[in-house]
């Protein structure tokens, strides 16, 4: 590589630095805090529900449980969860 390419291919350490995100501005594009979906474990659903963590997952593979696929994870949507709660654990497909 000739040295003229190199100096082309420089990065000064301001390049280097990461924008900071504000929580308050992320969430100012859902309005409020309370419209963002707070997403629990199965660890946290399985205290939740005083259950085996690998109880929750046999429903939630089976489909009995709303649950919300992140690559290999499963996550539950407080907000979902609650009403399968109120619908005495049936899924609501309202």
């Amino acid at each position: 590589m000739r040295e003229s390419d190199a100096r082309s291919l420089s990065i000064s350490a301001g390049d280097l630095t990461r924008p900071t995100l504000d929580p308050d501005d992320a969430v100012s594009a859902f309005g409020s805090y309370s419209e963002v979906a707070q997403l629990l474990t199965a660890t946290d659903l399985a205290e939740r529900w005083q259950i085996e963590k690998a109880t929750v997952y046999a429903h939630t593979r089976a489909g009995s449980i709303p649950a919300v696929r992140i690559g290999r994870l499963y996550r539950y949507r407080l907000d979902a969860i609650e009403q399968y709660e109120r619908n005495g654990g049936g899924r609501s497909d309202e």
